[in-house]
C-alpha cells in the first residue's frame, strides 16, 4: 500500500495538472494533450492515490484549433458571457442572492489563511474563484498535508480544512460547471477531451470528499484565523 506522503503528492499533483489543463492554453500542454503525456501522468498519480483512474482522451482536435476552441468554450460568448464560465460568481445559483464580491472575499480569506498570496490590482491573473485557483489551493493544502506527515505532525485541521473547501466551495461549483460544459460540448460537437477534464476534476474531488468524509464525519464549519499557518506563497506562480 503507498505510504500517506506519497498519496498526498500524488493528489496534490492531480489537483495542480487540472489547474493546468483547465488555465488558458500554452503549446506546451496543448502537445502533452495531444500525444497522451498529460493522460498518462494524470493517471498515475490517481492510480496512486484512489486505484481508479477517470478516462482522459488524448485531444483530437488540430493543436492550432485548441486555443480557439477553448476561448469559444470558456472566454468569449453573447453578451460577453462565456457560455461554459470558468468562475463562480458567473453562475447565478451559486450566488444565492449575495453579491458577488461577497464570493471572491470567501475565496480570499481562505486562501490567505494558508498563506495563499492574491496578487495586485492590475496585474495578470484569474480572479479568485477561478477554477483554476481553487484547484492550486486544493494543491497547496495537499502539499502542506504531505510536509506535516512527513514531519510526524497531526493533520486534522487540513483535513477539515480540505473538506470544508470541498464541501462549500469546489464541488457546488463543480456541479454546476460540470454538466453545462458537458451539455456546451455536446451541443457544439466540441472535442470530448474538455467534457473529459471536467468530469476528472468531479471525480477527483468526489472521491477525495469521500475520503475525507469517512475520516471526519462531521467537519466542523472552518473558522479562519487572521494570521496565516504558513509562509506566503503565490496562488498564481
Amino acid at each position: 500500500m503507498t505510504d500517506p506522503v506519497t498519496r498526498c503528492r500524488a493528489r496534490s499533483a492531480g489537483y495542480q495538472l487540472l489547474s493546468i489543463a483547465f488555465a488558458h492554453p500554452i503549446s506546451e500542454i496543448t502537445a502533452q494533450l495531444e500525444d497522451g503525456r498529460f493522460q498518462s501522468a494524470f493517471a498515475g498519480h490517481m492510480e496512486t492515490v484512489f486505484g481508479r483512474i477517470p478516462p482522459l482522451p488524448r485531444l483530437t482536435l488540430a493543436p492550432s484549433s485548441f486555443g480557439s476552441a477553448y476561448i469559444a468554450l470558456f472566454e468569449r460568448g453573447t453578451r460577453g458571457r462565456p457560455p461554459v464560465p470558468l468562475c463562480t460568481g458567473e453562475y447565478m445559483q451559486l450566488l444565492d442572492g449575495r453579491p458577488r464580491p461577497e464570493v471572491l472575499l470567501d475565496h480570499v480569506r481562505f486562501y490567505r489563511h494558508f498563506g495563499l498570496k492574491v496578487r495586485g490590482h492590475g496585474e495578470d491573473n484569474e480572479l479568485p474563484d477561478h477554477l483554476c485557483c481553487q484547484l492550486e489551493a486544493m494543491a497547496w493544502l495537499g502539499e502542506l498535508e504531505a510536509r506535516a506527515r512527513r514531519e510526524g505532525k497531526r493533520t486534522g485541521g487540513l483535513e477539515r480544512a480540505q473538506a470544508d473547501f470541498l464541501d462549500k466551495l469546489l464541488i457546488p461549483f463543480l456541479d454546476r460547471f460540470v454538466p453545462t460544459l458537458e451539455l456546451e460540448v455536446s451541443r457544439r460537437g466540441g472535442d470530448p477531451l474538455f467534457a473529459a477534464l471536467g468530469g476528472a476534476a468531479a471525480s477527483l474531488t468526489t472521491w477525495h470528499a469521500h475520503e475525507l468524509g469517512a475520516a471526519l464525519p462531521a467537519p466542523p464549519v472552518h473558522a479562519l484565523a487572521d494570521k496565516p499557518l504558513t509562509e506566503e506563497q503565490n496562488l498564481w506562480g
